[in-house]
């Protein structure tokens, strides 16, 4: 079979001439042709060329050119952690609602960008658009990647800490993953309260009670179960800090 070749023509503009190899399925093929012919704009976010990206940063381009994953320019910087330029994007108006970007920040752990959309207005709640991550919120984002810092800005801009996903799981599911407990992460949400829900009865929850338990009660059953699951941890010492 011999390669597929094809020829777009946009009058005025440019014409694309395309060879396509013979054994591309048609994921690869949707792949290649997006970054075919995606702004240069996210070709230089991508090689990290800053002042080359924010010469191309014009306000149209912000708001309507879209990267090969269907991705603004902000996102994608984000994406590629190029912080400085993502916070000048912002400021240049490049943040729009329901575009995912707190939430891929809050994953990141990019505390410089968080404070520069938080402070651009970005609601703390805002979930990133994904239909396998429907209703993830950045406070969860954060949670689950170990970002207590991020935790704490978020709450402080009036994240809800009882905010719920589409399995009905609230931050505090996520500070357990993969059976390892970010104990930096429980102590962020202890000072906040969170409330337990039923759906949310597992290991990581059971840490949560756990420590909850031992604080406001002394109780030994709960300083033995923490005990048991993390020996080298000073239960006083944890709820002093």
């Amino acid at each position: 079979m011999m390669p597929s070749v094809f020829v777009i023509r946009i009058p005025g503009w440019r014409t694309f001439v395309f060879t396509v190899p013979e054994h591309c399925n048609s994921y690869h093929l949707n792949h290649w042709f997006r970054r075919t012919i995606r702004s240069r704009l996210f070709q230089e976010i991508e090689l990290g060329n800053d002042q080359a990206a924010l010469q191309l940063a014009r306000p149209w381009r912000l708001r309507y050119l879209r990267g090969e994953w269907g991705e603004t320019a902000l996102s994608c910087a984000i994406g590629y952690k190029q912080s400085a330029l993502a916070v000048e994007l912002v400021r240049r108006g490049g943040m729009y609602a329901e575009d995912g970007t707190l939430a891929k920040a809050a994953m990141n752990g990019d505390l410089m960008v968080v404070e520069a959309l938080l402070s651009a207005g970005k609601h703390p709640d805002e979930p990133i658009k994904d239909p396998i991550f429907r209703g993830l919120t950045p406070l969860m984002w954060a949670t689950n990647r170990r970002h207590p810092e991020i935790m704490e800005r978020l709450l402080q801009a009036g994240a809800d800490i009882h905010a719920v996903d589409c399995q009905g799981h609230s931050a505090a599911r996520y500070v357990t993953d993969l059976g390892s407990t970010s104990l930096e992460a429980l102590k962020v949400l202890l000072r906040h309260q969170p409330e337990i829900l039923w759906t949310e009865m597992w290991s990581g929850i059971d840490v949560l009670n756990a420590v909850r338990r031992y604080r406001d009660n002394r109780d030994p059953d709960a300083l033995q179960f923490m005990t048991r699951k993390f020996p080298e941890l000073d239960m006083d010492e944890y709820l002093k800090s």
